[in-house]
């Protein structure tokens, strides 16, 4: 079983879920909510770079690893995104590691803020 150090656990992110909310004058309106706020270990990946086209994509991939908490159970096919200071990134997976319910791996692709 993974053992993680307590104190790689120093960045403190947001887990928002993609939902309907009914806003003040009775309309649904599709918006991020918060729905966990942990302390997570973060590990930038090496960049996939495509080619096709004669244009350059570069995915940069996240790997974001937090204490288990049920409340992510029930997400696994919820349309999920990190907020981490200012960066946005889509949740590509969610992996309870090692079925153990001690860590969740969350691999997520940065969402391009157009600078």
């Amino acid at each position: 079983m993974q053992q993680y150090n307590a104190g790689k656990f120093n960045h403190k992110i947001k887990i928002q879920e993609y939902t309907s909310t009914v806003n003040d004058n009775g309309f649904n309106v599709e918006t991020w909510v918060d729905i966990l706020n942990p302390y997570a270990k973060i590990e930038n990946t090496n960049g996939s770079r495509f080619f096709g086209a004669s244009t350059t994509d570069v995915k940069k991939t996240t790997r974001f690893i937090i204490r288990y908490n049920s409340i992510l159970k029930t997400k696994y096919e919820a349309k999920l995104q990190i907020m981490y200071g200012n960066r946005a990134f889509l949740v590509q997976y969610i992996n309870n590691i090692d079925e153990s319910n001690m860590y969740y791996e969350i691999m997520a692709e940065a969402i391009d803020s157009g600078e």
